[in-house]
């Protein structure tokens, strides 16, 4: 009888004797002979080796065979052999497979047909085109099996639910090294979207219903059923949505759908803070109050405060025929902002209609008042301004923090007339750009045009908001914030009539959250374009954090005979 104490001193003299003996052997395969794909796929058949030596026994070589033949054949090499051996290197067993993988089997004839209503459907046509099963093509299980779950899938997202293979056939003549493939899937008839029913909310039904991408009876396609999901989710009212069809209550062949929304918190606050050289460090309060009642109104209003420029603006918004795409909002905005030579307030009222197209692009329709006290150098004036406006953009990238692959166009006019109850008559037109795009995720190119243009018939009262400077983190980097354009007798900066600026840029992405950058920058703002044009030149460190990339970027005005250098600091992603 062993007493507990020894007991336990046995115990632990086992564990050290068990940490100091020697690893087991381990048993490996090579293969020789065999394609890359085979190879690989020899692999994944054989799947985990045993970890002992001493288990590489017959058992083991013959799955090993097993295997390998069923990962040929998979692959459409019916004529293979097969050899192998077992050799010890040390304490290793080695599981040597030799291949001769033969002639590989082709696809001699291929019959793939739908019936049904699928028979028409573009979608189902386009698909077709493009199976890599076709007559000539070696033959491999895997994307046979493939095409028959792309036909499966493609008629679950198109609404064909009594979908069914007829025939489903490989016939293989291992003498002639040919295959037969035959699919015959029938779709049968194709289901219709039926009634949309809503969870309790706080909203009304027509509003909610203006966010339906479909009418009742249309063809069912998942994807609409996403796009309804995403929709209501943009409109910002609800916490969380959950949008299901259901297939099997259909009635007719029309599927119910029903949707369960929760509303969310009506009123949101955010803190923001941030740092650019263009108007050092700023401190931003939101408020957003995203809903009012029950039509869907919402309000909100921001508080922004810099060194340079201190705002606060507030909004109310309309849905019109969608929450999303369509809104109308009526703008109050207060700005006190100061730069180079130059002292601005302005007040404005803006009722401006925001329309998004399907093709991606956002017009705005706008009619704004702006009171305008400012000073240029030593003159002072006050401006008032009644501007009918028109803008269109469009934002694209592949998202996140920082996208690889994107870009930004831009084209908005404004214009006014003393008809109109404005003191001067004045158009005024921007366009602008900006592209991005990547190689390997290492290598990224960024190119940006800005221009602009303004006819006025007095340029001394034009309120600087509506001139043109250049210089700056997103302008002309090298030189300061707005401390480019045409300067009166005095030397001061009074800004130009034009402008044109451009920027190219290459990053190099040497470890994970880092890039370097080297860029050129050129432009200036101008009274015409014969004018001369300032160049930056540089590097920068950008920093990838989580919230966006933090850029250093390390600027000479190579234009100038004292070349002049600035360190500009920014925040955000650069589309």
């Amino acid at each position: 009888m062993i007493l507990p104490a020894r007991r336990r001193l046995w115990h632990g003299l086992l564990l050290v004797a068990s940490l100091a003996a020697p690893a087991s052997a381990a048993v490996r395969l090579e293969i020789s002979g065999a394609p890359e794909a085979l190879r690989d796929n020899i692999r994944a058949h054989v799947g985990e080796l045993p970890a002992a030596a001493d288990e590489a026994g017959r058992r083991l070589q013959r799955r090993v065979r097993e295997a390998a033949a069923q990962a040929a054949e998979a692959l459409g090499y019916y004529n293979s052999r097969f050899e192998l051996d077992v050799e010890r290197r040390g304490d290793d067993a080695v599981l040597r497979l030799a291949v001769e993988p033969g002639e590989r089997v082709r696809l001699s004839a291929v019959d793939v047909r739908v019936t049904g209503d699928a028979g028409d459907d573009p979608a189902f046509v386009q698909a077709l085109s493009q199976l890599p099963v076709v007559p000539g093509a070696p033959l491999d299980h895997g994307e046979y099996e493939a095409a028959k779950q792309t036909l499966q899938n493609l008629a679950l997202r198109r609404g064909y639910f009594d979908a069914r293979f007829v025939r489903q056939r490989v016939e293989v003549d291992t003498a002639a090294n040919t295959a037969r493939v035959e699919l015959l899937f029938d779709s049968g008839q194709r289901y219709r979207i039926g009634t949309v029913s809503f969870s309790e909310t706080p909203f009304r039904q027509s509003l909610l219903e203006t966010m339906i991408p479909f009418r009742e009876g249309d063809p069912y396609d998942s994807t609409e059923i996403v796009d309804f999901n995403r929709a209501l989710l943009e409109s910002q009212y609800f916490e969380t949505v959950r949008v299901r069809p259901f297939p099997d209550r259909a009635v007719g062949r029309q599927v119910p759908i029903e949707v369960d929304l929760e509303a969310a918190e009506p009123n949101r606050l955010g803190l923001g803070l941030g740092y650019s050289t263009d108007v050092g460090p700023r401190t931003q309060i939101n408020w957003r109050r995203r809903w009012l009642n029950s039509r869907g109104h919402s309000a909100g209003a921001q508080l922004e405060l810099s060194e340079l420029r201190q705002t606060i603006q507030s909004q109310y918004r309309i849905p019109l025929s969608s929450p999303v795409d369509d809104v109308l909002e009526f703008q109050l905005g207060l700005q006190d902002e100061e730069f180079q030579d130059t002292d601005s307030r302005r007040f404005t009222l803006a009722a401006q209609r925001q329309t998004r197209l399907d093709s991606g692009w956002r017009w705005v329709l706008s009619l704004r008042w702006e009171y305008s006290d400012f000073r240029v150098g030593d003159d002072e004036e006050i401006t008032k301004l009644l501007l009918p406006g028109l803008s269109f953009t469009r934002s694209r990238s592949n998202g996140g923090v920082d996208p690889t692959r994107g870009d930004r166009l831009l084209f908005s006019t404004e214009a006014t007339h003393p008809v109109l109850g404005s003191d001067i008559e004045l158009q005024h037109v921007r366009v602008g750009g900006r592209w991005l795009r990547s190689l390997s995720r290492v290598h990224r190119f960024t190119l940006r045009v800005d221009a602009g243009a303004l006819a006025t018939s007095d340029f001394d009262e034009v309120p600087p908001s509506l001139r043109f400077f250049a210089g700056g983190d997103q302008s002309v980097r090298g030189y300061a914030y707005n401390s480019l354009g045409p300067r009166n007798a005095e030397g001061d900066i009074i800004g130009g009539r034009y402008l044109l600026t451009g920027s190219v840029e290459y990053g190099w992405h040497f470890r994970d959250s880092w890039r370097l950058a080297l860029f050129v920058d050129a432009g200036n703002a101008l009274d015409s374009f014969a004018d001369d044009y300032k160049v930056g030149a540089g590097f920068g460190i950008h920093w990838i954090s989580p919230v966006g990339p933090v850029r250093f970027d390390f600027a000479w005005g190579v234009s100038e005979d004292d070349l002049p250098f600035r360190l500009h600091v920014s925040l955000g992603p650069q589309l």
